[in-house]
């Protein structure tokens, strides 16, 4: 399957694990595909990231309070998406 990064071809809160390894540093706009896959996770679903730009990427306010490194990977609830324990 083909798709926009920006435009995902699911319905919201349908998909139960959502990955993007090394791509978001190549995109014009990451915080706008990080929405989209946030938008299509479950609410007890998984979004895992890695990105070389994942210290700028961790101070968004939709991830809340995320810990440094090159992974973001954590549970994520519909009230706020924010990551459940350490965010690592």
């Amino acid at each position: 399957m083909a798709a926009s990064d920006y435009e995902l071809p699911f319905k919201p809160e349908t998909v139960d694990v959502v990955s993007c390894f090394n791509v978001l540093e190549h995109l014009r706009d990451p915080e706008l595909c990080i929405k989209e896959m946030l938008r299509v996770v479950k609410e007890d679903g998984t979004l895992g990231l890695r990105s070389k730009i994942v210290e700028r990427l961790s101070t968004l306010p939709l991830f809340g309070n995320v810990g440094g490194g090159v992974f973001i990977v954590g549970k994520f609830t519909t009230a706020g998406r924010n990551p459940a324990g350490d965010g690592h």
